[in-house]
């Protein structure tokens, strides 16, 4: 763990470092009593004196060690900004991905031209996420469009379509996470469904052929990361705003 930047966040960033500890007192990795109190602590101006803490010292030496019989040990080091995304609880975490795959596919949505699949996409997004897809959400990702795979023509329909919305948006949510440390995922209490694309081969098989990526998926996952961070800020939780650069 970087100590700086932990220390860092002591003093400037506070609603950071409270869901810090909410994410490490998941499953009793860092005792409740401590936690609470920390958190309670954890508001503007309170940072000197949480540095001032003999249990905030002996947190910051015990950043890594072996798994618990009550879980995976806590995780520190949120100081790669991207990695922040995991301090999203399930709801939160799946939100996102469902409007990332509606602004992906938003283009799409004026191509569908029955009634009928208008109308099953619409009840399957629901009104508010339907309008969005519609207005703003159309111009949201850009260029990131470029690193995913065309509709195939089976999807072209208003049921079809919201299939491969929830399957890019959990494929974006993959991606992403497959950058973090293996003791990171391990703390993830997000739905399965949400990191079942992930693993080896995500990158090769995640976009278009034709994708201008470098050996190592980079630009894909650069475009997708900072897609999903500002539809994060933008849409789904913008009181997350304090807690990323």
């Amino acid at each position: 763990m970087h100590k700086g930047f932990f220390l860092d966040v002591l003093r400037r960033k506070p609603v950071l470092f409270a869901a810090i500890m909410a994410f490490n007192a998941r499953d009793g990795a860092v005792g409740d009593g401590d936690a609470l109190g920390l958190l309670h602590a954890a508001v503007p101006g309170a940072g000197d004196g949480l540095l001032r803490s003999p249990r905030v010292r002996r947190w910051l030496d015990r950043s890594s060690g072996p798994e618990s019989p009550s879980g995976p040990a806590p995780f520190w080091d949120f100081a790669e900004e991207s990695r922040r995304m995991a301090l999203l609880d399930a709801d939160e975490a799946a939100r996102l991905a469902l409007f990332f795959g509606t602004a992906l596919h938003a283009p799409d949505f004026s191509r569908l031209v029955r009634r009928d699949d208008v109308l099953a996409l619409r009840a399957e997004l629901g009104a508010d996420l339907y309008a969005y897809g519609l207005q703003r959400g159309r111009y949201q990702l850009g260029g990131v469009r470029r690193h995913f795979a065309p509709l195939r023509e089976a999807e072209r329909t208003g049921s079809g379509l919201a299939g491969r919305i929830r399957e890019d948006g959990a494929r974006a949510l993959a991606l992403c996470a497959d950058a973090w440390p293996d003791a990171l995922r391990a703390r993830l209490t997000w739905p399965a469904d949400l990191l079942v694309p992930s693993g080896p081969g995500i990158s090769h098989d995640f976009g278009a052929a034709d994708a201008p990526v470098d050996d190592h998926g980079q630009a894909a996952w650069r475009g997708v990361w900072f897609g999903l961070r500002k539809l994060l800020l933008k849409e789904v939780g913008p009181q997350w705003a304090p807690c990323f650069d």
